[in-house]
């Protein structure tokens, strides 16, 4: 017999409410429903207590007492077991929040960022991703500054397309200003210019 139902079991035989046996043996009525509910287990302490107060006869207590010794470890192991992963769920869940946008490596594997799809605008010359540039992300303005490679630009493809996710940039290439959407039109230079370079404590997105 398991150790909750063994509980259950001679309580009611001995006529007890878990509130009166709580108090027989110093523990609360909740203590009891949750030993017999199986939802958490008596060390070995209270074991004992509990054959002396229920007067479990002693071919039950033998068996109980080495099975429930395991049945504890196990019990404690498991729970121990989900506080840890519950308590890593959760500091990992913090980590991704607090570091979007703030490394290109952690931004690749984030699950919680989304893949945007941005535009800019792009001086002439050769663009060899060590140069930062504003991406604009959509209609509101919001955007990222990224660093990229797409080569050499001309009059009439000085601007990029970038996909990408937080920092990491999966794809950019060159694109003419008729293939720019209307709306992203309206946020950013038709022409590059030094007004466009990163101001000192900008963050990376906004």
């Amino acid at each position: 017999m398991s150790i909750d139902g063994m509980i259950k079991k001679y309580r009611k035989l001995n006529n007890l409410t878990q509130k009166e046996l709580g108090a027989r043996i110093g523990v609360s009525d909740k203590t009891i429903s949750s030993w017999e509910n199986n939802r958490t287990a008596p060390d070995l302490e209270m074991l004992t207590l509990l054959y002396e107060t229920l007067d479990i006869p002693p071919n039950e207590c033998i068996p109980i007492t080495t099975g429930g010794a395991q049945q504890m470890k196990h019990k404690v192991s498991m729970n121990s077991f989900f506080l840890i992963l519950f308590l890593f769920i959760v500091f990992f869940s913090f980590f991704l929040i607090n570091f979007q946008y703030k490394n290109e490596w952690l931004d690749r594997f984030n699950p919680i960022l989304k893949s945007q799809t941005g535009y800019t605008t792009l001086p002439l010359g050769n663009i060899d991703g060590s140069t930062e540039f504003w991406v604009v992300n959509d209609a509101f303005g919001h955007g990222t500054w990224l660093t990229f490679s797409v080569g050499e630009t001309t009059d009439e493809k000085k601007y990029a397309i970038v996909k990408h996710k937080g920092l990491y940039v999966k794809e950019a290439r060159l694109i003419s200003w008729d293939s720019i959407p209307t709306d992203i039109k309206d946020l950013i230079h038709l022409n590059y210019d030094e007004s466009m370079k990163r101001m000192n404590g900008e963050p990376n997105h906004h």
